[in-house]
């Protein structure tokens, strides 16, 4: 696994403020989750997950936000930590040289990473 750098620290530090902005806007444990799924793909190095939440779930969690500014606040702060890890994990060295398990994980976070996505897509289709 890659060594944590600052850059790291700040990112995680914003995921978790997202997280807690999350629960005081009244998600319960969607944004801690998120939050938690977004420093887990940070140190990982997932790219793809890291696009995923920043071009996918956070753009739509602000659409749910609704004038929440709280929930707007979370998406926002999710959104630049995604971005900040993002940067990051471009600099890892490519799957050839990754052990299997951090292939796997980075498959599964990958993969939760999308069922999200399209779950919240349904959600703001239906109520937004």
């Amino acid at each position: 696994m890659p060594r944590l750098s600052r850059s790291d620290a700040v990112a995680a530090v914003l995921a978790v403020a997202a997280g807690i902005l999350g629960v005081v806007a009244g998600t319960g444990p969607l944004l801690p989750i998120l939050a938690v799924g977004v420093v887990a793909a940070g140190s990982l190095r997932a790219v793809m997950t890291q696009v995923i939440v920043a071009i996918l779930i956070c753009p739509l969690l602000a659409v749910i936000a609704n004038d929440d500014a709280s929930l707007l606040s979370a998406a926002i702060l999710l959104g630049a930590s995604s971005v900040i890890f993002l940067v990051r994990a471009l600099a890892a060295p490519p799957l050839a040289q990754q052990r299997d398990e951090v292939v796997a994980a980075r498959i599964v976070l990958t993969l939760a990473a999308l069922i999200t996505a399209f779950s919240l897509g349904t959600f703001v289709s239906q109520y937004a």
